[in-house]
Parts: C-alpha cells; sequence; structure tokens
C-alpha cells in the first residue's frame, strides 16, 4: 500500500489539555478508518460554527500523489438536497409558491389526474414517484448524460410505487422535480439561483453546480474498484442537478449550517418547516425533514444527511443541542464515512460509543444467558451464538456480525453505536431491544438454541443448468451463470460471487450468508428468484 499523507491543521484557540486531548483522540480515530482506505478524507467540526478539529488524510490524485488540502473540493452528493430545499422555502417566502401546491401547477406533464403529488411530497421522499437511478432503462443511459427533461421524459412511463402521503421510498426524481420548479419560477437556472441567492451571499467561494466532464480546479478524483478489488477510477455518469450536483469544501459547508442555523438565509417560520419531524397519512414518523433526515446520537436529537456520487461518499451531522457539526467527504465509493462521523460526534460531546479496547473480556460461563434465537415484532428472527470462543448476530440471509460486552446487560456491534439491550437480569435475558441510534426493534428470546449452520450439498450440473439466465427485481437486474460446475450470481453493477449448495433449488453466498432460492414451475424452469439479504427478501422474475 502506499503511503498516505497526513495533515494536520492547528486550530487558532487556545490550546488547553482537555483540547489537546480531544484532538488527540480524534487523530487516532481517523487513522484507524483511513489509512487503510486509498485514497483518503477531509473532515470539519465546528462548534457554533467555528472550527475546533479540521484534518486530511491520504491522497486528492492516486496517479499523481497528490494529498488533499484544506480547500480540495469534493462533490457532495445528496447533501445537496438541502439546498435544494432551502430554495423552496426561499421562494416560498417571496410569495411565489407553497410548498402545499401540488407539483400540476408547475409542471403539466404531472396532471393531478394521475399524479395528487404536492411539493412537499417531493421534499419528504413520499411522491410515490419512482426513484430515477432505480429505474433499469435509466440505469442504462446513465453515461449517456442524460439531462433532467431526459430522465423525466422516461419516469413518466412507470407506473407510481404508491398513493402520495402513504409511504416513503427516497426518490432522486422528487429532487429533480423541485429543480425544474425553482427554475420556471425564478426564470434562471438552479445553478445560477444557488449562485446568486446562496453561494454569494455567503461567501462560499469554492462551491459551485458541478457536472462530471467539468473542468474544476482543485477537485479530488473520485475512485472506485473493480471485480478484483482492485482500485480504479470511477466511471462517468449523468449530473444529478438539484439531486446531488453540488461540489463543495468542508470551509464552505460550514459557512452553510452556520448561516442557516442562525436564520440568516429563511425565517423562523421555514426553518420549523425544515426540520419537522413529518409523519405518513397514517400517522406514522419517517423521521425526515426537508432536504434532513432526523435522528439521534446518544440520545441526542440530530439532523443530517449523506451523500454519494461515483467515486465519492460523504456524510454531515449537525447537533442543535451542543451546536456542534461535522461534514465528512471521502474521494472512494467503498468504505463508509458514517462510522468515523458518528463515533467522532459522540467523542465531541463527551457521551463516546463503547469500543473493542473498553470491551469486557468474554466469559462462556458468564455470557451464555446470551446465547439464542430471538424473535422481533417485525417477525424476524435473529440468533446470537457464540464461535471461535466469541459473540455472534447473525440474522437471516445475512453475515455474522461479532459482538462486544460492554455490561451484564448490553452487548455491541463493532460501530458501538449499534447495540443489544437485555433485561436486567441475572441469569436470563428473555427480553431484547435492538438499537440503531433512533432505530430501535423490541424482541423476546423463543428458544435457548441456535440452528445449525446449513451444510453444503452437491448438486449435479444438469441441475444446476436450469437455473442460469438473467432475472430482474424492482431494486437491480441479476445474471445467473454456470462456469466448470460452480453457479454464480452477479447483480449489475457488482462483482461475481460463487454459490454454494444447500439444497437442490437452494444456495448461500458464504461471504455474506445471503441466501437464493430458485422456484420452478411445471415444466422444471426456473421462474422467479427469492434472495434473503440482511433480513430483506427479495424476488427476481426470469427476464
Amino acid at each position: 500500500m502506499k503511503l498516505l499523507s497526513l495533515l494536520f491543521i492547528i486550530v487558532t484557540l487556545p490550546i488547553t489539555s482537555s483540547a489537546q486531548s480531544l484532538t488527540t483522540k480524534l487523530d487516532k480515530l481517523l487513522e484507524s478508518y483511513y489509512n487503510d482506505m486509498e485514497p483518503g478524507a477531509t473532515v470539519l467540526i465546528s462548534k457554533k460554527g467555528r472550527p475546533i478539529y479540521q484534518n486530511q488524510i491520504g491522497l486528492a490524485n492516486m496517479e499523481y500523489q497528490i494529498p488533499i488540502q484544506k480547500d480540495t473540493k469534493f462533490p457532495i452528493g445528496s447533501i445537496t438536497k438541502q439546498f435544494t430545499a432551502a430554495a423552496i422555502l426561499m421562494l416560498e417566502e417571496q410569495g411565489k409558491l407553497n410548498t402545499t401546491d401540488y407539483i400540476e401547477a408547475y409542471l403539466s406533464d404531472f396532471p393531478k389526474e394521475k399524479y395528487l403529488v404536492t411539493i412537499e411530497h417531493l421534499l419528504l421522499h413520499t411522491s410515490g414517484i419512482p426513484d430515477y437511478p432505480r429505474v433499469q432503462e435509466i440505469r442504462k443511459q446513465m453515461r449517456n448524460n442524460l439531462s433532467p427533461e431526459d430522465i423525466i421524459e422516461i419516469i413518466k412511463k412507470e407506473p407510481l410505487n404508491f398513493e402520495a402521503g402513504t409511504s416513503m421510498r427516497y426518490s432522486n426524481t422528487g429532487y429533480l422535480l423541485l429543480g425544474m420548479i425553482i427554475e420556471k419560477i425564478a426564470n434562471q437556472t438552479y445553478a445560477e439561483f444557488l449562485k446568486e441567492n446562496i453561494f454569494q451571499s455567503l461567501k462560499m467561494s469554492n462551491t459551485t453546480l458541478s457536472h462530471y466532464e467539468d473542468i474544476i480546479p482543485n477537485r479530488a478524483t473520485g475512485y472506485s474498484e473493480d471485480y478484483n478489488d482492485e482500485l480504479i477510477n470511477a466511471t462517468y455518469h449523468t449530473s444529478s442537478h438539484a439531486a446531488g450536483a453540488i461540489v463543495s469544501t468542508p470551509t464552505d459547508l460550514n459557512r452553510w449550517i452556520t448561516a442557516l442555523r442562525g436564520s440568516k438565509l429563511l425565517n423562523e417560520k421555514s426553518l420549523k418547516k425544515m426540520f419537522h419531524n413529518y409523519t405518513l397519512t397514517n400517522g406514522k414518523n419517517i423521521g425526515l425533514g426537508y432536504g434532513w433526515e432526523i435522528n439521534e446520537i446518544a440520545d441526542n436529537p440530530t439532523f443530517e444527511h449523506s451523500g454519494f456520487e461515483p467515486g465519492y461518499k460523504c456524510n454531515s451531522v449537525y447537533i442543535p443541542s451542543e451546536e456542534l457539526y461535522i461534514i465528512v467527504l471521502q474521494n472512494n465509493e467503498y468504505g463508509s464515512p458514517t462510522p468515523f462521523m458518528l463515533q467522532a460526534a459522540a467523542m465531541c460531546i463527551n457521551q463516546p460509543y463503547p469500543n473493542e479496547v473498553s470491551a469486557i473480556s468474554f466469559s462462556k460461563e458468564k455470557h451464555q444467558k446470551f446465547v439464542g434465537t430471538y424473535k422481533f415484532e417485525n417477525e424476524e428472527e435473529r440468533i446470537i451464538g457464540i464461535k471461535n470462543g466469541a459473540l455472534y448476530y447473525k440474522e437471516r440471509g445475512g453475515a455474522a456480525s461479532p459482538l462486544f460486552i460492554a455490561n451484564d446487560h448490553t452487548l455491541f456491534f463493532k460501530e458501538g453505536y449499534r447495540q443489544l439491550i437485555f433485561e436486567q437480569n441475572e441469569s436470563t435475558t428473555n427480553g431484547i431491544l435492538y438499537k440503531n441510534r433512533g432505530y430501535t426493534l423490541q424482541g423476546h428470546k423463543m428458544s435457548n438454541e441456535v440452528p445449525e449452520e446449513k451444510k453444503l450439498v452437491s448438486i449435479p450440473v444438469t441441475t444446476l443448468e436450469q437455473y442460469v439466465g438473467d432475472y430482474k427485481t424492482e431494486r437491480f437486474e441479476m445474471t445467473i451463470s454456470l462456469e466448470e460446475g460452480v453457479l454464480f450470481a452477479q447483480p449489475e453493477g457488482s462483482n461475481k460471487v460463487p454459490l454454494a449448495a444447500t439444497a437442490a433449488n437452494a444456495f448461500i453466498i458464504e461471504e455474506i450468508g445471503a441466501e437464493l432460492e430458485f422456484q420452478l414451475d411445471e415444466n422444471k424452469e426456473s421462474k422467479y428468484l427469492i434472495i434473503l439479504i440482511d433480513g430483506d427478501q427479495v424476488k427476481g422474475v426470469r427476464k
């Protein structure tokens, strides 16, 4: 592995011993995540708008060995949606629209007869309009530089996923439509509106709307990985426009959040709308505001959003009670900035998550009580077992995850913020709570037993040949192939992986624990494919 360059930014604040201690901890945390994740990342943490930590690690360009600098620019992906939502609210403050307006008033191709959709539905991903990156016809053309208008022409042919307001499904298409509404009302391009109304007024000189082919000084090169897990340059793709096309720096994004939360861009009424936690028509909370996800860190409410563009990932979090903001930008689409961001945030508010160093040593006699099969309120069964002298957790269709012991009634995953909390009883653990920050699931122990691992069996090649073909699910397409007597599965855009048989029509992907089952018709031809992965069931139809 190439030597990574680690650059330190000295904060111009009085250095106290506690500040030095926090800086040292954050440095070590950053190194632990990114020393092995080429090429690198940039981080900024601020409190009340003033940076308290800023650091860069790794390379902005692998070919020329250029290190990431403080002003290196990164695509921010879906964090762009915060700006789109703010632009809509600015226009509402000017009396040019209402978020309760039906989109038909601005987009004549979306009549109320079919699209009983409001601007607010678009903002909250509750419109039912399909997410364009998941539409097969669009996926096949993503390298053709489709315009928003090109995309919408295809989307209009697609059926709605659900009636507006009754469910929530993330939709980049909704934000493309919001960008088109902004352009129509403002009578200027989306890029011009943001530049004149946000970027210039906040002196965000390193922030712009971009297309993949644009020449942008100091932009980090984006990297991906090939089927052999080798680092490669990310592929060309269609601009995501108002859904995710902004390029920026941590310093500029800190100016953005400071001005936004300080009511310098929007009035109090608009801010309340932006950061409200909305519900569906059935009253169920969706954990979303306008352009923001609502969650918690160590029981402190948070406003967050992540971003992805081919070659890049990022995440951001704002903790209003602490006026703390963290932004992490990386130029590799593999590996996530989220675990670092959440653990750094917990450190900064002096409520750190448990980690492997602080874990209690495993004792089979003392911790056997955790072992068993549990059923949760969503009807999923999950197991806790012991393997190689350590506890592990597994759900059907998922890989086994190591568990660590925080205390006699709490186990935690490697990330620290995912935890299993048990009824506090010395000898039994009948009740269990799965907690992933703001998401919780109640469960109970069904049995003290753990199912035996499925044994692999040998299947005749003539049987395997029945399953070869292309399958289509609502999420992706998958090709099943046969090579030298081994069946392989290859989801579109992913690596080809071998399948191991556990029955004549049932298989597993051993490295991730995913399960596949083929269903045959009366002619013994494969008609359907059912995939179980991480507790989710996905059905595919043979094309």
